[in-house]
């Protein structure tokens, strides 16, 4: 009948089939700016949010840490470096 597979389509459904067997694919970073350290769960609003990160990372398969922006202990190098080995493989998400 003259069908020849697409590779594009192909290498496509591969890939969406290998997010199927995978549970953990990466880890994500929830970056605290608050200037309160508890603001994840003394807040007002922003633990509602940090809940619905969480629900919505698990869903997809993922899992975070969170880091707080104003901690004396995470100087700029190691900021650098936190970031700098997650930005291929993570998102940020700032509250």
């Amino acid at each position: 009948m003259g069908y020849k597979p697409d590779p594009v389509i192909s290498q496509l459904m591969a890939h969406m089939g290998s997010f199927r067997r995978r549970r953990l694919r990466a880890k994500l970073a929830l970056v605290n700016a608050n200037l309160d350290p508890d603001a994840f769960k003394n807040h007002p609003t922003i633990p509602i949010y940090v809940e619905g990160c969480r629900k919505r990372a698990s869903s997809l398969g993922y899992d975070f840490d969170p880091f707080w922006l104003h901690d004396p202990q995470i100087t700029h190098q190691r900021w650098l470096r936190i970031l700098g080995a997650r930005a291929s493989r993570a998102f940020f998400w700032w509250v």
